[in-house]
């Protein structure tokens, strides 16, 4: 079975102490797997590729629909006080923002949803094109993003039942180059921070044991 993680880094880089986060997928057999999966991941990351790296701990847990390839859920983020069109429209990216003159075989694009139902709110999910620039990746993007496919593949792997109608796709929240060898199982989406002073500070951001467990126990509740 096919599980999204982020990992939690620290690396020193001159006289800052930088965290990195950086996404994978993995292959567990069940729940009681995922943890001593994830903390192989990040030896064998740190052994291969990041020597200077070192690893804090599990961040996040989260469900995928396969490997790392074009037009795979890679992760949702449900935004339920983002209840209107327009406060969905806030999260897209300005094309100001964008550097469209990166260059990469695979892009990572944040895609926002609006859902009107009951209860209407807003939603995110990553997934993964193709593309020779990350402009052709953005274009890829508005393509995948309304198309059928991707809406009953959110609807099959959604938490609560949601209807096809109801679902509008908004815009863009971002887009990145994947620097990354993904063929070889290396991170899909990297995060770097310089504002913690300590690793101390680093920890505080990882869940709890407990948090962790429920957490792993909500991801699989998807496939029961």
């Amino acid at each position: 079975m096919d599980i999204g993680i982020t990992l939690l880094y620290s690396v020193n880089e001159g006289n800052k102490l930088v965290g990195v986060l950086k996404s994978y997928v993995i292959e567990c057999k069940d729940k009681n797997s995922v943890i001593d999966v994830a903390y192989k991941k990040a030896k064998d990351q740190i052994n291969l590729n990041f020597p200077d790296y070192k690893f804090l701990g599990i961040e996040d847990i989260f469900s995928v629909t396969g490997k790392v390839a074009p037009g795979e859920l890679m992760g949702r983020s449900t935004l339920y006080d983002i209840d209107s069109i327009d406060k969905a429209k806030e999260l897209i990216q300005s094309k100001n923002d964008i550097d469209i003159n990166s260059q990469a075989n695979y892009y990572c694009g944040s895609l926002i949803y609006f859902y009107k139902g009951k209860k209407s709110y807003s939603f995110t999910i990553l997934t993964i094109v193709r593309g020779e620039s990350k402009e052709a990746a953005i274009i890829n993007l508005r393509n995948v993003a309304p198309d059928s496919k991707m809406l009953n593949k959110i609807i099959r792997y959604s938490v609560e039942p949601i209807l096809i109608n109801k679902i509008q796709f908004v815009g863009i929240e971002y887009v990145n180059a994947i620097t990354e060898d993904v063929d070889k199982g290396e991170s899909f989406q990297v995060l770097f921070n310089e504002e913690f002073k300590s690793e101390a500070d680093l920890h505080s951001i990882l869940p709890s044991k407990v948090e962790l467990n429920d957490i792993i126990n909500d991801v699989f509740k998807m496939f029961n």
